[in-house]
Order: C-alpha cells, then structure tokens, then sequence
C-alpha cells in the first residue's frame, strides 16, 4: 500500500551556518534543517542541503538583507541572509563595508565645511 501521507507544513527549525555573505558568493544551506509535519501527525527534520530542497530568492550580486524560500514536497518557510560589498579581516574582526563608513564618519569631523580628522 503505498504511502497516504502527506506534507501539511514545513518550518526553519535550524539556519544554515551561514547566513553572511560576501557580494558574489554562493548560497550555502549547509546547517539549516527544516522541522516536517505530515498530515498524519509525524513530524520529522530534513537536512537543507537534501536534494528534495530547493531554494529561491538569493541574489549573490545584490547588497543588503535577502529572504531565501526554502521548499519541501509543496511547502514552503523562509529565512533571512545579508551580502554585502566587501569584508576585511582586521585583527581577528571582520569589518563590513558599512561598518567601515561608519567608522570613517567618526573620525572624520566636519566644522564649518572643513574636514578635520581626529
């Protein structure tokens, strides 16, 4: 008898390991695990990375936050990652772009239409 049951719902039960980007990487669904409810009340987890998961909504060439649709048999959940530009390591810390400009714009003060750099 084949199998009556049906996916009634899927959730992010874990995120990926990664969820930071850098512009032009890969997305990577490598650590995130779905929680699978079946109509017949079983729940049970898939690995992301399972070839029955498929994933949508990911831009490597575009900046800022980006909500991923994973889907599994029919359902779907979503989760969010961010790119951005660049990142540099600086002492052990890495630094975004954004947290560079801001950085920046600390030591750098205006007075009076002069740059003055502190």
């Amino acid at each position: 008898m084949a199998d009556e049951r049906t996916v009634v719902s899927i959730e992010v039960q874990t995120l990926p390991t990664k969820t930071d980007y850098t512009r032009g990487e890969l997305l990577n669904l490598t650590g995130g695990v779905l929680l699978i409810t079946y109509s017949d009340g079983n729940i049970t987890t898939v690995g992301m990375d399972d070839s029955a998961v498929t994933a949508s909504g990911y831009d490597p060439q575009k900046n800022g936050k980006q909500t991923i649709t994973v889907s599994y048999s029919g359902q779907s959940a979503t989760f969010d990652v961010y790119v951005e530009v660049y990142k540099w390591e600086l002492v052990g810390r890495t630094l975004s772009l954004d947290d560079i400009m801001h950085e920046l714009m600390i030591r750098n003060r205006i007075t009076n239409g002069v740059e003055e750099w502190g």
